[in-house]
């Protein structure tokens, strides 16, 4: 019979609460440290790189909050609140994130990131409610109560679980090679025009600068046989219906289904009849968050809140348009152009209205043809990578809770290493 001891948080190691460098010392932010914030919890078990970061100023101002690598870092504040990740290397972050530093002689780093994870709906019920931000206080935070099998145990259940995460971010590593292969091929040929056979075309003026000649500037509904939005309604959610996916489950050109609710099917069919996605569409969020994007997938069963939907005539111009738009310097011009004060947004009108880049067609076709496998490759690890975060998050609660034996996991994890 393993035993089980029950500690408060407080107990497993040093909990930090994170700063935030005064906005009169810009000089602390730099690329060195890691500054962790919510947002950048997307999902990643463990942090290794970050939207922010402080320099060496930043570091000598904050040093009694750095974290060393293995710290389990939780959000504790609005809609985030509960999302937990590991550090890789020290590290530091914001006030709206509480961290334990573990004492390894009682827990496992990695188990208790596991632990709590499967806590998330007790934390956010732990948060002051009544404001318009939940917040859930350290005090709070540190009296949370775990219980924790025997440091073997412990060890155990998390190199079953770290199989599935390591394989997991081995693929997302692949992924992010195939898509700057797209993004380099894509350069390359349309931004600084060495495409095949550009040697023999002379350049002309447009009112995009100079392009090769035959080349022409359209607007996008040139290259789209619609260019439309999805819902601008808030359906209520229901158990079981139909994904509403917004651009903030957009995440590395695929749709994060796990993150959207769902609505019943009479709501969706309502959404259909205004926006359909289909295979090859391209979704594009183009309010609130900005320029996120996702291709369609085979199948698509879902609804469309707040983002643009465009119909490319062709594949092959999915697949143009799709890197078109996830290029950052094609999203830098956009930025600069966008509408709004306190929420950023594109008109329908002005997607409609952008003048892009038309190429020949047997241009356009044999960029496609050495492109789109990168993309499909992508897709299938994508697809991987889904199913691997399915079978984890059932073994997950059923490992913590000993309702599945060690020794039946680790057979499980033998077939799929």
């Amino acid at each position: 019979m393993t035993q089980v001891m029950r500690y408060r948080i407080a107990d497993l190691g040093k909990v930090i609460t994170g700063r935030t460098p005064p906005s009169t010392k810009p000089e602390c932010f730099g690329e060195e440290f890691p500054f962790i914030t919510p947002s950048d919890m997307d999902g990643r078990k463990t942090i290794r790189t970050t939207e922010r970061y402080l320099s060496d100023a930043g570091y000598s101002l904050l040093r009694s909050n750095v974290l060393p690598a293995k710290c389990v870092a939780v959000s504790c504040i609005g809609w985030q609140m509960g999302k937990a990740v590991l550090t890789s290397r020290p590290s530091f972050t914001n006030q709206q994130i509480n961290t334990i530093i573990p004492d390894r002689s009682r827990v496992d780093p990695d188990y208790l990131y596991y632990l709590l994870t499967t806590r998330r709906e007790e934390l956010k019920r732990l948060g002051s409610v009544g404001t318009r931000t939940p917040i859930l206080n350290k005090n709070a935070f540190c009296a949370l109560e775990v219980e924790l099998p025997e440091l073997t145990i412990q060890h155990r259940i998390a190199s079953i679980l770290s199989a599935y995460d390591d394989l997991i971010e081995n693929n997302t590593r692949r992924i992010k090679i195939l898509e700057e292969m797209a993004q380099m091929l894509y350069r390359e040929w349309f931004v600084k025009f060495r495409f095949p056979g550009h040697a023999k075309v002379r350049m002309v003026e447009s009112e995009l600068g100079p392009v090769p000649e035959g080349w022409q500037v359209q607007p996008l509904p040139h290259l789209c046989s619609k260019v439309i939005d999805g819902t601008h309604d808030s359906p209520p959610p229901v158990k079981d219906g139909f994904f509403l996916v917004t651009g903030k489950h957009f995440t590395s050109g695929f749709i994060d289904f796990d993150s959207c609710y769902r609505i019943s099917p009479d709501e969706h069919d309502k959404v259909m009849k205004r926006s359909k996605p289909e295979p090859g569409d391209i979704l594009f969020s183009n309010i609130g968050t900005l320029g996120s994007i996702a291709l369609v997938p085979a199948d698509p069963k879902f609804s469309i809140k707040n983002v643009a939907l465009f119909k490319p005539k062709t594949a092959a111009l999915s697949t143009f348009l799709y890197c078109h738009f996830r290029l950052p310097e094609s999203l830098e011009v956009l930025h600069q152009k966008a509408s709004g004060t306190s929420q950023k947004f594109w008109s329908l009108q002005f997607l409609r209205n952008l003048p892009l880049l038309s190429p020949p067609e047997k241009v356009i076709a044999l960029f496609h043809h050495q492109v789109e496998p990168l993309l499909s490759y992508r897709l299938l690890l994508n697809n991987k990578n889904t199913n691997l975060r399915t079978t984890r998050n059932l073994l997950l609660p059923k490992l913590i809770s000993g309702e599945i034996p060690v020794e039946a996991a680790t057979e499980l994890m033998e077939q799929i290493a």
